[in-house]
């Protein structure tokens, strides 16, 4: 065989090998959207997330059980291109308000709001606890990474509102994606009765956060892959991962927001909430929880946040 041959055969293996290597990644960024298909994430990423917070995250799960024990409500709701969503409601007695809460990327609702429902719970609040679309019992193929999500949240939104006619304050609140939800929901026309959104540990826009995943999977920059695979998610799930942004909307609302983070967040970087606030044109509230990891705020300064949660009710109820 001449070298030119062999050159040509080795071009043709590397070409391949990057091709191959290519649909792979971009494969790989579409299953983080699929439908209760939780992809491999690499070692490296869960070494981000740390050794100590999943012992918190084992010990959360422990002092879930006064949730699960709760007779609730299941309420059944159609979103704005058919898909059955559904919510599970725990009234108080003497409610002051009403608390929409939404988990996060695949989550659920009993681990992302377990620890600290009985809390919210006690202090005169009603609870509507939704399953996001894609997940538990609500219907959908793919996670929309809070694009999507959105107008579930102001379908959510607009059936409490009708629901209590008006009787008390309507507060959303989120914790990661679920924080994206109801950021990216605030520009959005919800009903009057939305006093106020809580978002701990919400991310700024959907290819923002798949960067930050791709770039702990493979060290890459990852543009044109993500780029790619964005494609490929409007032609399945009907939107772009930089079709719409939290920075968009918190641009452009009126609704006052509590941003909460953990500074030892290794997941969603704090960053991206100190963006969100600066992008923030509504009233604002910042609180940084010191040393907790992602969605660790209220499990590691729980008297903190309770503080500036009531604080946040008192001034914003009105």
């Amino acid at each position: 065989m001449n070298k030119k041959k062999a050159f040509l055969i080795a071009s043709g293996l590397i070409t391949t090998t990057a091709l191959v290597s290519t649909a792979g990644s971009v494969q790989y960024i579409h299953l983080l959207t699929q439908c209760k298909k939780l992809p491999y994430v690499p070692k490296r990423y869960l070494k981000r997330i740390g050794e100590e917070d999943m012992i918190k995250i084992n010990e959360i799960a422990a002092k879930n059980q006064w949730l699960k024990e709760q007779k609730m409500e299941k309420i059944q709701i159609q979103s704005y291109d058919g898909l059955m969503l559904t919510g599970h409601y725990l009234p108080t007695e003497n409610a002051k308000r009403t608390l929409i809460l939404v988990h996060g990327w695949h989550g659920n609702w009993i681990h992302d709001f377990g620890y600290i429902a009985e809390f919210l719970h006690n202090e005169h609040n009603n609870l509507l606890l939704i399953d996001q679309r894609c997940h538990g019992e609500s219907e959908g193929k793919y996670i929309g990474l809070g694009v999507l999500e959105r107008y579930d949240v102001l379908a959510w939104a607009d059936y409490m509102a009708k629901r209590l006619e008006g009787s008390m304050p309507l507060y959303l609140a989120g914790v990661s994606m679920g924080a994206t939800s109801v950021m990216m929901a605030s520009s959005l026309e919800l009903p009057s009765e939305v006093k106020g959104i809580i978002a701990d540990c919400g991310f700024t826009s959907p290819e923002a956060i798949v960067s930050c995943i791709m770039n702990a999977k493979r060290k890459l920059p990852g543009k044109f892959l993500i780029e790619a695979a964005s494609a490929l998610s409007k032609l399945k799930a009907g939107y772009r991962y930089n079709e719409y942004s939290t920075l968009d909307a918190v641009q452009n609302t009126h609704i006052p927001i509590l941003f909460i983070h953990g500074t030892a967040d290794r997941f969603v970087p704090m960053k991206m909430t100190l963006e969100n606030f600066d992008a923030c044109t509504s009233k604002k509230e910042l609180l940084l929880a010191e040393g907790a990891g992602h969605g660790m705020s209220y499990f590691d300064n729980n008297e903190q946040y309770e503080k500036k949660l009531r604080a946040f009710f008192e001034k914003h109820d009105k």
